[in-house]
């Protein structure tokens, strides 16, 4: 629907304001030149009125847009412009709410035809279903400016940045030596001797246990213990958050689960992501791949729900003994101790992250809170990484935050 932005603005006032003049001096001097100028200034006014409202008529607007991008990374949109109507439109302007920072200008959009037009963009973290556009103009001399908005889908995934590390310290044994990161079960291509077993095609010669092969009469090959790699759950709280629109601590939560959720993929680590919505309560994601992980990631908002001791209770539901337990935070007004206790009583390791929201807020020192959890954690036996805004997330993950270092 066309709507006229400020009614009543300046420009108005001021012409209207000299019409009145003008036909109030006309009537005192009884100069017709004079009622002539007023009736013009007047008929300016209506007319542009009427022009405006004309303008933005039969117009129709569509986007097309990727259907994925990273957050912050220059994405490229095009809006299709289309006029209905039998007479061209000229003067227009278009202002889409995914970019509007950008009013991208239609000079001349010509009677029952579509005009494109390419601008440039960039998005925070999050999936964008609906994004309205809205079509302005100001013909015929920028008088009254007549506006006409579209709903548009934009159908958008913006995903979260990550970094692709080669290794991940705080997954290596050397980082907690009292706890295993590694077991071995089930058969496969390990180096623990497991049994004997018939002949498949396509096994390899080298494992053709030939005594064994010799007495039976066919072959039989050697069966090996299959290493299997540590699961780890990457819990991200989405309570507490802090900063500015497109790099909050919930954004930063996220960049650090992607780059852990993309390490423990590579390297064969058995993932699950846990997390909460204030509307569908936990949330969880077991085994997924690196692109349904970062959507996952990227669809997680703000939740006042999500404190760490409500998901260090889920957490301890779903998560199995002997595996590895990272837990992405910003929220530091919580039960440390207890969280670690909870946790820790599947058997499981306790690694932190905790996001600074100082650093997020005003400045980059961590706050006594943030200094105060970190030392819980750490007097739980649970290994703590600090992450500051704008900090690199290797260097973040590859040393733990000790007491000492204060």
């Amino acid at each position: 629907m066309a709507r006229l932005s400020r009614l009543i603005n300046q420009k108005v006032i001021t012409l209207l304001s000299l019409a009145l003049a003008m036909f109030l001096i006309a009537t005192n001097v009884q100069a017709a030149l004079l009622y002539l100028v007023s009736s013009a200034l007047a008929a300016l006014v209506v007319i542009s009125y009427a022009v405006a409202l004309w303008s933005v008529r039969g117009l129709s607007a569509a986007r097309r847009a990727p259907a994925e991008a990273f957050e912050h990374v220059p994405l490229t949109l095009e809006a299709v412009v289309h006029n209905g109507g039998r007479w061209p439109r000229a003067l227009l302007s278009l202002q889409d709410d995914l970019a509007p920072c950008v009013k991208p200008a239609l000079a001349w959009l010509p009677g029952r035809r579509a005009v494109s037009k390419w601008y440039e963009t960039t998005l925070p973290r999050g999936i964008y279903n609906y994004a309205s556009f809205t079509v302005s103009c100001a013909a015929p001399f920028g008088i009254w400016t007549a506006r006409r908005t579209f709903t548009a889908d934009a159908a958008l995934t913006v995903l979260p940045l990550f970094e692709d590390i080669p290794t991940l310290p705080i997954l290596e044994a050397m980082s907690s030596p009292a706890e295993t990161l590694h077991e071995r079960r089930g058969a496969g291509a390990g180096y623990d001797y497991l049994g004997i077993r018939d002949y498949r095609r396509g096994d390899s010669l080298r494992v053709v246990h030939w005594r064994s092969s010799a007495r039976r009469g066919e072959l039989v090959v050697k069966e090996f213990e299959e290493e299997i790699a540590s699961p780890v759950t990457v819990t991200v709280v989405s309570a507490g958050v802090a900063g500015e629109t497109g790099n909050t601590t919930l954004d930063a939560a996220a960049r650090l689960a992607a780059t852990i959720a993309n390490y423990c993929l590579t390297s064969g680590h058995p993932l699950r992501l846990i997390g909460w919505d204030d509307t569908a309560g936990p949330l969880s994601l077991d085994r997924p791949n690196l692109a349904q992980a970062l959507e996952w990631l990227a669809a997680l908002k703000p939740a006042a729900g999500g404190t760490p001791e409500r998901l260090a209770e889920e957490t301890a539901v779903w998560v199995g003994a002997r595996s590895t337990v990272i837990m992405v935070t910003a929220d530091v007004n919580a039960d440390w101790r207890g969280v670690a206790a909870a946790v820790e009583s599947r058997r499981v390791r306790l690694l932190t992250v905790l996001v600074d929201r100082a650093s997020f807020a005003a400045g980059k020192k961590p706050s006594p809170a943030d200094t105060s959890a970190a030392t819980a954690l750490a007097q739980s036996r649970a290994t703590v990484y600090i992450y500051r805004k704008d900090e690199s997330i290797t260097a973040c993950l590859s040393e733990p935050w000790r007491a000492t270092a204060r």
